[in-house]
């Protein structure tokens, strides 16, 4: 059988990178996700919500899409139009 070369794995000290040092120091991974989680409870505070929108209710706009008709020869057209 063939010999296999081992597999050289880095070492979370020499790598640089975001997920490296939070590898490396989890207190600080901690400290992160419980900024984020108080940010988060300060900015849904800070959401307004509406139960009801504000509108007039005097107003009321209603769009109903029609089918376009082929266009008609200008011929057949103004022939009809000179019947009527």
């Amino acid at each position: 059988m063939a010999e296999t070369a081992p597999i050289e794995v880095p070492d979370a000290g020499t790598q640089r990178g975001v997920i490296p040092y939070f590898a490396r120091n989890p207190v600080a991974a901690n400290v992160l996700l419980f900024l984020l989680f108080v940010g988060g409870l300060i900015a849904s505070d800070l959401i307004t919500l509406e139960t009801f929108p504000e509108y007039d209710p005097r107003i009321i706009r209603v769009e109903v899409p029609r089918p376009r008709l082929p266009q008609r020869s200008r011929k057949t057209s103004s022939s009809a139009s000179r019947r009527a």
